[in-house]
């Protein structure tokens, strides 16, 4: 969801792209325009004789300039799409024009909506016309002449194809002539289609750079949205998106125009790669209009909007978008008339989003109307006997009136503050436990946001002698699973609940790590709080540990972010994973994390705060940093089980070739890796010993049978290599896959890490 944030006197301090601009500066007259992407009712006249089935005539998006090119370097085909209910589909290869003259080898770009850019003749010796402005556009930018695969777009299954979502809510943007109500929702399988089955067979008839680096897709209106779509989550296929005025409102969820879009939710939930080249144009047909009709959607203020405003501003929201998740803006390039367009715009926005009299002053003449969010923290804790206050917030337009459903515990108090925040407070009485309530935000603009909030009750934390003390607490997990989890909380000798505060250690698998303390006697105790407890002794600094029990039922999909589509070439018993990783890790971030920082005397930013485990714990560890910086920078992982995130479909026992198609380094690889993070990366040579069995059942790329401690150290050895960091400690020793082993390094990797001096 595009995010709106306020400062403390409730005035926007960010907004969905160009509504300010276009306030003050603009007006522009709606429209409607058809965006089925076929538009053969305005193809020129010159254009004479009868079309193949198989393309149709239309005009381009921008002005026309049509180029007579020779038939011999254009060769077409039907191909079946598996993915699609077997479909046909028609596809247009556009060859380089030296490429029946040499060996070369060239790029390719895959490029939808093919029948805007070549243009059936039928007549005379030479068939086929080009529309060289779009060519242009499509090939800018490249070192050298390309190969084009174009793909006719079908005016039936448009939506359906190019639509990664499916809307609801059509007729608010389309004739009835030219969509059903509810369209899309198979884009995923559109894609799947161009890389599983369209990719190969022209990898395999013509002399294609088949990488990456040399691949690229394209398309207009809808044709770009599923470009753009296509370069945020294929981005290990695709390196350069070229879109034609995406049609970025096919998104839309509904509600005020911007404020529920799903490909803006994308971005702000999986962030945005780091090595794919986006250009974007909005054609000068797109940008003005004397139509009227359609959209039937209205902006934050209440007002219609108009197809103009939805290219543009979807455009420039979806850049801004990009930029604020990572993307370079050096790597989002305009048109070929105003290549530094998004550039310059990007600049000037944040110049006046960052001027804070401008942004003061213009509550006094807009009231936004958007929906209500909540965004205080899920949690909290109240100490008995103790005067406790928390604050909960919301923004949302006009201010949003907050109120709960459930049982307060004796003592507590709600109030609500009429200024779009509430607060609970009072002096608890106890017993201690986990109260949990339902907070709603209600503006009268749909829909409400709703919060399970919980509330800690506990007493006073002590711990003043020479050993470290243990605290334990029962947590429900919802909403984020619907599990219940024992926490365990160290602290350590000496105790100052009113000190300076502490830094904050997470991990998972609790028993293993505190042993006999927590009452799990096992001999894969890692003793990791008596290593806290002599680091003390030694240094004077305490660290607060806090242990998530491992839970038996749920032994491996808590601890990847993906699914693992061939667990079974890894363990016994378990075929395909999927993995609730993003889950358990938002329940630490987001409920678990504010109960500690409000329990304990923590240091709560980044800087102090680390997660660590090993094997399976220690691949979470890794995710957690990674994909949490903001709340983790320090990650201690002991010989990371990288195999869990091994991606690709299934395939039989024995298939998989080793990391060809594993998660985390594909994340790696298109994601802007979080500069503040620390890694103490620890691997053996022996890991062999504490896994056993006859397992794994994989392979390298040689075909060389993959033994546990290849698993274990090149996993851990291309983690390092790719994220290519002086900040990654690498440790590497001659020991075994066990606690036994790995809590020897303990006191290192704090100290590494920056914990112990």
């Amino acid at each position: 969801m595009l995010r709106l944030f306020f400062d403390q006197h409730g005035f926007v301090t960010r907004l969905p792209i160009l509504i300010i601009i276009l306030l003050l500066l603009i007006s522009v007259s709606s429209q409607v325009l058809a965006d089925s992407d076929t538009l053969a009712n305005q193809a020129n006249g010159f254009i004479e004789g009868s079309l193949p089935d198989n393309f149709t005539i239309t005009s381009g998006l921008m002005d026309n300039n049509l180029q007579s090119i020779d038939n011999n370097r254009i060769e077409t085909f039907s191909i079946s799409m598996p993915q699609l209910e077997d479909r046909e589909k028609d596809i247009l290869v556009f060859f380089p024009s030296d490429y029946l003259i040499n060996k070369n080898t060239y790029p390719v770009i895959y490029l939808q909506n093919a029948e805007e850019v070549f243009l059936y003749n039928g007549f005379g010796n030479t068939s086929w016309s080009l529309n060289e402005d779009l060519y242009q556009f499509y090939s800018s930018g490249l070192e050298s002449e390309v190969i084009i695969v174009g793909i006719k777009s079908d005016p039936i299954y448009i939506w359906e194809e190019y639509g990664p979502w499916v809307n609801e809510n059509m007729y608010l943007w389309m004739d009835p002539y030219e969509a059903n109500r509810v369209e899309g929702g198979k884009g995923d399988a559109y894609l799947d289609f161009l890389i599983q089955t369209l990719k190969p067979e022209i990898d395999k008839r013509y002399r294609t750079l088949a990488d990456r680096e040399n691949t690229s897709i394209a398309g207009s209106k809808m044709g770009g949205l599923i470009s753009l779509y296509a370069g945020l989550t294929r981005s290990d296929v695709f390196s350069k998106v070229k879109a034609i005025s995406p049609s970025i409102w096919f998104a839309e969820q509904g509600g005020p125009w911007l404020s529920n879009n799903r490909l803006l939710e994308l971005i702000n939930t999986e962030g945005a790669p780091k090595n794919v080249t986006f250009s974007i144009d909005v054609a000068e047909i797109d940008r003005t209009t004397d139509l009227e009709i359609r959209p039937v959607v209205d902006d934050s203020q209440g007002n219609k909007i108009s197809f103009p405003q939805a290219y543009l501003e979807g455009t420039q929201t979806f850049v801004t978008e990009i930029v604020h998740a990572g993307q370079s803006i050096n790597d989002i390039k305009g048109g070929l008339e105003n290549p530094d367009e998004w550039i310059d715009e990007y600049a000037e926005r944040t110049t006046i989003l960052n001027d804070l009299d401008f942004i003061n002053y213009l509550p006094l003449f807009w009231t936004p109307k958007f929906p209500p969010e909540i965004t205080s923290v899920a949690s909290t804790s109240f100490i008995i006997g103790h005067n406790n206050e928390f604050i909960i917030r919301s923004t949302g337009g006009p201010v949003p009136t907050i109120s709960f459903t459930g049982a307060l515990p004796a003592g507590v108090n709600f109030i609500e503050n009429d200024d779009g925040t509430a607060k609970l407070s009072g002096i608890p009485t106890g017993p201690s436990g986990i109260y949990t309530i339902n907070l709603t935000a209600e503006n009268g603009v749909t829909p409400p946001a709703t919060q399970y909030f919980k509330l800690r009750i506990t007493d006073q934390a002590v711990c003043e002698g020479d050993i470290g003390c243990f605290y334990e607490f029962d947590m429900s997990m919802n909403p984020y699973l619907d599990r219940t989890r024992r926490i365990h909380v160290y602290l350590p000798p000496h105790y100052d609940p009113d000190g300076e505060g502490y830094q904050v250690i997470y991990l998972t698998s609790a028993e293993n790590l505190f042993g006999d303390e927590v009452g799990a006697y096992t001999s894969n105790d890692w003793d990791f709080d008596e290593t806290l407890n002599d680091l003390y002794d030694q240094t004077g600094k305490g660290t607060i540990a806090v242990g998530l029990e491992y839970d038996f039922h749920y032994p491996w999909d808590e601890y990847t972010l993906w699914n693992n589509n061939n667990m079974d070439n890894w363990v016994t018993n378990v075929t395909v994973l999927t993995g609730k990783g993003s889950s358990y890790l938002n329940f630490i971030v987001s409920t678990l994390k504010p109960i500690i920082d409000s329990s304990y005397n923590t240091l709560p930013n980044s800087e102090n705060t680390a997660f660590g485990g090993g094997s399976r714990n220690a691949f979470l560890a890794l995710c957690a940093g990674l994909t949490h910086p903001e709340t983790f920078s320090k990650v201690m992982s002991f010989s990371p089980a990288i195999w869990l995130g091994e991606g690709g479909g299934k395939l039989p026992l024995g298939q998989p070739v080793w990391f060809t198609t594993n998660h985390l380094g594909i994340w790696i690889d298109t994601h802007n890796v979080p500069s503040n993070l620390e890694f103490f990366l620890h691997t053996g040579t022996n890991e062999e010993q504490g896994t056993g069995g006859n397992y794994p059942y994989a392979y390298k790329a040689d075909g060389t049978k993959l033994e546990w401690e290849d698993v274990y150290w090149l996993g851990a050895y291309k983690i390092k290599s790719k994220l290519n960091l002086d900040s990654v400690h690498f440790h590497e020793t001659g020991g075994s896959h066990t606690p036994s082993h790995w809590k020897q390094y303990v006191d290192d990797a704090l100290q590494v890490l920056g914990f112990y001096p």
